[in-house]
Order: structure tokens, then sequence, then C-alpha cells
């Protein structure tokens, strides 16, 4: 024996496949990918295996874990990283891992979802349940501009212009997502995040929404197991592939050629143009608002900001380049500059971003896209 090797004997690997009788059974679900593809893969086999019987745990990562606790049938949830250790794999007796189940290394599969779920399970799956239940208040309606891929979102200005619109037909709107994604506050308009920016939470205000507005992400499949009534916009992705398992959900595609591109590629130019293609007045006229007169007030939008002038030294990557240039406008130095003339200066290096402002203060932050606009956005003022 190597010096040092720990040996883990007699640990039993649970099976791949799914038995006819799950009944007693402690079956893993495990799918590591984005919120919409947890929710498909694990909500509608939970529900379906734990009336027969089974013992579900679901295995996903940890910023999906208590939206996904709350699926019916779900009976416990383990963090994707604890579960790679053999000793705690050994505890179940099936493991259906839902990996590579929605796309390759590059594309999109072209199947509606929930067939690939049904086929990788091996019986019909159709969407699960939350514990919770869609009991809207009031006139409300829920946006989300967001999507994981950059293919798949709308243009920032006509999400504000929608909100506005919206709110010209007496609804109140509000921005669910996370902090660093487009949505603003105004008289009856708000964005969820400034207030919390827990998935669950979030997923209970859009539960007393009485309609949706979207791109392609996490929020339309949980608006879809709500039964949430809405509409989605599509460029990148289909209707078809999407939400054709949620009746109270509707596609607004544009693409050229007739089909998607369904590219995952960051920077499908064809599928931003389809999203361009897209306009305020196609989102009305999809939805039941364009039959509702508006209240004839003059539109109050805010001004156009200057946008805040950052500088970056030692960038580690273009990804960040391309984060920040959606946002300010900025400038990349090579060396430490001898002035500073720029609104906030991030000097990058291995273990901790550190924020220089006009007035001489500094700042620390961990390295991590999302704490750094959350820090600009402190200093700034925005």
């Amino acid at each position: 024996m190597i010096p040092g090797l720990t040996v883990l004997e007699n640990v039993r690997e649970p099976q791949r496949q799914l038995p006819k009788d799950v009944s007693g059974l402690k079956i893993a679900l495990k799918m590591t990918g984005g919120v919409g593809d947890s929710i498909m893969a694990i909500g509608g086999p939970a529900r379906d295996l734990a009336s027969r019987g089974a013992i579900i745990t679901a295995i996903t990562m940890k910023h999906a874990g208590e939206l996904i606790q709350e699926m019916v049938g779900v009976e416990d949830w383990l963090e994707s990283q604890k579960f790679n250790n053999p000793a705690v794999r050994s505890k179940y007796d099936v493991l259906i891992d839902f990996a590579g189940t929605f796309n390759t290394a590059k594309y999109l599969r072209e199947e509606p979802y929930y067939e690939l779920v049904s086929r990788r399970v091996g019986f019909g799956v159709v969407p699960g349940a939350f514990k919770f239940k869609h009991e809207p208040e009031g006139r409300r309606v829920a946006i989300h501009p967001g999507a994981s891929n950059p293919n798949r979102r709308w243009d920032v200005k006509r999400w504000q212009q929608l909100a506005y619109e919206i709110r010209e037909r007496d609804c109140e709107v509000v921005f669910l997502g996370t902090r660093d994604e487009p949505g603003f506050n105004d008289k009856g308009i708000s964005k969820a995040s400034d207030r919390d920016s827990n998935l669950l939470w979030q997923a209970k205000v859009l539960a007393k929404c009485c309609y949706f507005i979207g791109c392609d992400s996490g929020f339309v499949h949980i608006a879809g197991v709500l039964g949430v009534p809405g509409v989605v916009l599509f460029g990148n992705t289909s209707a078809k592939t999407v939400i054709s398992s949620y009746p109270s959900l509707k596609g607004i595609e544009k693409f050229e050629g007739g089909l998607p591109t369904r590219s995952l590629t960051v920077g499908c130019k064809k599928s931003k143009e389809n999203m361009q293609a897209i306009t305020v007045g196609d989102v009305i006229a999809a939805t039941p608002l364009a039959a509702v007169e508006t209240n004839g007030r003059a539109l109050q939008r805010p001004k156009e900001a200057e946008k805040m002038k950052i500088a970056l030294v030692g960038v580690p990557n273009n990804e960040i380049v391309h984060f920040l240039k959606n946002r300010y406008e900025v400038v990349v130095y090579g060396n430490m500059p001898k002035h500073n003339d720029n609104d906030v200066l991030v000097v990058f290096s291995d273990e901790v971003w550190q924020l220089h402002t006009k007035s001489g203060k500094k700042y620390r932050v961990r390295q991590n896209q999302e704490d750094l606009v959350r820090a600009i956005r402190e200093i700034t003022g925005e």
C-alpha cells in the first residue's frame, strides 16, 4: 500500500438504472447545471418516484438547493461536491445523473426538454410541483430580464420601456433576479433583489404575481411549474423545446431563417440579432395587457445617466472586461497610472481585487464578479 493513501473497503457504488420496483429505494437525482435544468431533471422524476415509495435526495449546486428542496417528492438535498465522496454515494441504491441531458459542449439539444428527461429515467415525465402554490395578489407583473447565457438576453433599455408600458396599464411591476441583473425602482416598479436576492424568496414573490415576462432562464421554469401565465422571449432557443410542457406560458420567437441557433458559445451574433428583433410592441401584443387601455399619464422614464468610468489594471481575462463593458465605460491600463481620473480604478491580483476611488479611498473584494459590481455600485452611489 502507498503510504498515506486511504483505502475505502467495501464501498458500493449505486446502480445507474432504475429497477421496475422502486419502493423503499434510496434514489439520488443529480443535476449540477442551472436552476432551470435542476427543476426539470429533478422535479418531475422526484414526484413520480416518491409516489411509488422511493426516498428521493436531490443533488445540485448550492445556489439551487433551497428551491429544489421545495419540490414535491424531494425528501433531502445534498450539495454536489459532498456527493463526490464515495462513502456518501454508497448510502444510495440508485444514482440518476442528468449531466449532458439538455446540451452538448457547444449546443442545446433540439428535442423538448421533458422528453429528454423521460428518456434518461425510462418513464414518461411531466413537470413537477412546488410545495407552495400560485396564489396571485392584485395586478402585479413579474419580469425576469436575466439569463445565464448572454445570447438569450434582451436589451436593458427595452426592459425599462416595457416596465413603464406595463405600469401605464395600472399594473405593478417587480423585477426578479440577482443584484447585478437589470432592474430599477420607481413608483409602481421595484427590484426584488434590493430587498432580498434569495432565490426561494423570489420564487414565492413570483407565485403571488398575476403574470410573468422573461427570457429563457431558470425563472421561466419556476413560472411554468407554478402555472403562472406569461410570455417568454426566444431568439437563441425555442418555445417547442423549452416550454411546451407548461400550458400557462407561450413564446415570442424571432428566428432568421426560421430556426434558433441553440448556441452556447458566448457572443453568438445571430442569437443576439434574433433577440433584438423582438420589440416592446411585440411583447405587449402577446399579453392580455394589449387589450387594456393606458391611463393617459405621461411616461416618467428616468434620464439617461452617464456611464461610470471604470479603469482596470492587471486584468486576469477578457471575460471580466466584457462583463464590465456591458455596464460601464471601461479603460484598461497595462501598468498602474500615476493619476486616477476615473470613478473607480480596479487593480487585480491573485488573492483579492482592490478598488481605488478619486478621493483616495481603497476597498478590497473577493475574486467574484457579483461582489465586484456590488462594490462599484456602493462606491459610486448607483
